[in-house]
């Protein structure tokens, strides 16, 4: 377990370049920034030492920081001004 620990820790800087490369306007967001962990957190569990850890780690971590921005969109809900100007009419 203090391997993979260790393993984690020295590649967390492969998330903030990661997000600053795709991602440079959420590189302050720190969901994303957590999202980009637990990425890198899955590449080092699932990684079978074929090839480079870091081309495996960058998929891993994109592929956590697009699935937040996927649920994020879909969260987001719009309310228009009419909508919020007849429910304080009702209140009157």
């Amino acid at each position: 377990m203090n391997n993979k620990k260790d393993f984690i820790e020295e590649n967390i800087n492969l998330v903030y370049v990661v997000i600053r490369e795709y991602y440079p306007n959420f590189i302050s967001d720190e969901d994303i920034i957590q999202c980009g962990m637990a990425g890198l957190c899955k590449a080092a569990s699932k990684w079978e030492k074929k090839g480079k850890f870091s081309s495996f780690a960058k998929k891993c971590i994109l592929n956590e920081v697009r699935d937040e921005l996927k649920d994020r969109a879909k969260r987001k809900v719009e309310i228009s001004l009419d909508r919020l100007l007849e429910g304080n009419k009702d209140e009157d």
